[in-house]
């Protein structure tokens, strides 16, 4: 058996984190690399890295989201839950509709 070379310890608000993204109607599921927690909605999936209120990323973490932060956020708050869901899974249905009825009236 090796040994885990990673901390298991998660941030003391992650539940409540978890719990906004369900009531926002995401599946999530909690894992420990490269992030934090896989979150999907709609077909869509992004990364979501959970850590305290006034928490900072680590080295790691930094050169990671350097390179992916297209694929999701660092969410601190339900504030920031709200806008991740906001930004990547609210389809915007207004354009949608005006481009249905423009296909459909032209």
């Amino acid at each position: 058996m090796s040994i885990n070379r990673f901390s298991k310890r998660r941030d003391f608000n992650e539940p409540e984190i978890i719990a906004r993204f369900k009531e926002l109607g995401c599946t999530v599921y909690r894992i420990d690399l490269p992030c934090d927690l896989l979150v999907f909605k709609d077909g869509t999936v992004k990364l979501a890295e959970v850590k305290q209120p006034n928490g900072s990323l680590n080295a790691k973490q930094k050169a990671f989201w350097g390179q992916f932060e297209e694929y999701g956020e660092v969410v601190r708050t339900i504030k920031e839950v709200d806008a991740m869901v906001d930004k990547h899974f609210t389809t915007d249905n207004a354009e949608i509709i005006a481009a249905m009825e423009d296909t459909v009236d032209g």
